[in-house]
Order: structure tokens, then C-alpha cells, then sequence
């Protein structure tokens, strides 16, 4: 079972966050998730094998087989993460995060995410995932990570947007099933900005404005009203996959505490 980003799906059946029992789960799918935790820990010596990686900003240990080029790219994208400074910061976003600061997005990161690995999780349209079951603490990219070019502040947002499901006091924030249709007032379908992948139908949305989409997308929006430090475009990047991000989020009153806060 795995919680994912960006296209997202579970692995496990479709259910709603507040459906969803994790008890049961583990339950019904025992020698499942008892098999593929014996066979990770079988694989190849050098698969597990914490990688310090080719910088020194990575924020966690890395996987031997994550590209060198994508160790690289997180190394930068967190060295880039610390140099953040806000004006300000909406009332959501102190809830969660605190002030914008770049030291408070690193240490809510790696308080987290202890290490990152590959995997195809997610059933071939997940950008990154968490496996809770596996390794609650452990964030896996996959090839949609990889050969997909988005901008650094959206990268960013799908690994903030992950480490909001290694929290298990939270229940690892489930997602919701998006609605089937899943349209905006203009009848065009919502698809995932990141692979183009269909929603409609999917748990890839929220029903709370804190979950890994309400969460991730008040990071960005902050980030776009409140950044000092940032340049235009990095403003501009924010304000776009935050757009994108508030429309996963399908529950009203959730929808509008957001827009209170931020629009």
C-alpha cells in the first residue's frame, strides 16, 4: 500500500480518507506486505545502502540507485529551500509550517523523511509515495519523478507534499476519491499537472485543507504572496501549482477556509 503524489493513486483499493482502516488493511493484506518487506531486504546488497550523494544539502540519506543527476537536483532544490524568507505568513500556514522561512521548511522535512529510494509505486502514474507499511519514514520516486521536467518549486512541492504521509499519528493524511466527472464551471476535465494522467474518479484529492494537497499547496501559495527572497519567476511557478494543487481539495468548508486565507 502506498500513499502518492502528483498523479496519485493508492495501490490498494480506492477509498476515501475517512473510510479508509488501516488496522483492517494491514490485516487483509498481511502476507502481502510481510513478502515485499522480505524481498526488499533481499535485494541486491548496494539496493538499501544509504548514499551520502554527490552534495552536501541532500536531506537525508539516498539510495545507491537513485540517479546520481536526481541526487544532484534534490541536493539543489533543498540548498535552494534554506535560502527562503517570507514578509509574512497566512494563518494556515503558521498552523502547519510556521513563519515562511526556508529553516522551518528543512527541519519539517527531515524531522519526516529519513531516506529516499526508487520504486514504482502507485501503480504507474505516481510521481513519489510513501509505503507506511513498508517504511513509514521513507520517501520513493519514481520514474514520473525522473523524466518529467517541472520547475524546482514543484519538485519541492511533491516532496513536501510526501512527507506529510510518513505522519502515522495522522493516519499518513489518506487521500479522498476525486468526484467522477471531476471538471471545472467550464466542463474541462482536471487532470494531473504533472503527467496529464485523468483524476476523475481517482484518490488523488483531499477532503481537508491540511492534508499532503492542502498542505503543499499553502507551502506554495505562501510562497508566492509572501517571498522576499525569491525571484519572479520562482513567484510565479508557486502561484500556478498552487492553483492547480487547491483544486484537489473537494470539500467546501475546506475550500473556503483556504480561500479566506489565501485568495
Amino acid at each position: 500500500m502506498s500513499l502518492c503524489a502528483a498523479a496519485l493513486c493508492l495501490s490498494a483499493a480506492a477509498v476515501s480518507a475517512q473510510d479508509f482502516d488501516f488496522r483492517s488493511y494491514y490485516t487483509d493484506h498481511q502476507d502481502e506486505i510481510e513478502a515485499r518487506r522480505s524481498s526488499m531486504e533481499f535485494r541486491s546488497p548496494d539496493r538499501f545502502i544509504a548514499q551520502a550523494g554527490p552534495g552536501p544539502d541532500l536531506p537525508c540519506p539516498v539510495d545507491s540507485d537513485v540517479p546520481e543527476r536526481v541526487q544532484q537536483q534534490l541536493s539543489d532544490d533543498f540548498a535552494f529551500i534554506k535560502t527562503i524568507r517570507g514578509s509574512s505568513a497566512s494563518r494556515l500556514h503558521r498552523e502547519v509550517f510556521g513563519e515562511v522561512d526556508g529553516e522551518n521548511y528543512y527541519k519539517f522535512f527531515t524531522s519526516r523523511v529519513k531516506s529516499i529510494g526508487l520504486d514504482e509505486c502507485g501503480g504507474g502514474n505516481a510521481v513519489a509515495c510513501v509505503q507506511p507499511y513498508y517504511d513509514p519514514s521513507k520517501m520513493w520516486l519514481t520514474q514520473n519523478y525522473i523524466k518529467f521536467s517541472h520547475p524546482q518549486i514543484a519538485r519541492l512541492m511533491v516532496v513536501f507534499h510526501e512527507s506529510r504521509h510518513t505522519e502515522t499519528n495522522h493516519g499518513n493524511w489518506m487521500h479522498a476519491k476525486c468526484p467522477t466527472p471531476f471538471a471545472d464551471e467550464n466542463g474541462r476535465e482536471y487532470t494531473s499537472i504533472w503527467t496529464g494522467a485523468s483524476l476523475a474518479g481517482e484518490p488523488a484529492c483531499d477532503r481537508t485543507a491540511f492534508g499532503s494537497y492542502g498542505s503543499s499547496m499553502i507551502m506554495l501559495k505562501n510562497v508566492q504572496k509572501f517571498c522576499s527572497s525569491c525571484t519572479d519567476k520562482v513567484r510565479m511557478d508557486a502561484g500556478i501549482y498552487a492553483d492547480d494543487q487547491f483544486n484537489r481539495v473537494i470539500d467546501a468548508q475546506a475550500r473556503s477556509s483556504i480561500r479566506k486565507d489565501l485568495y
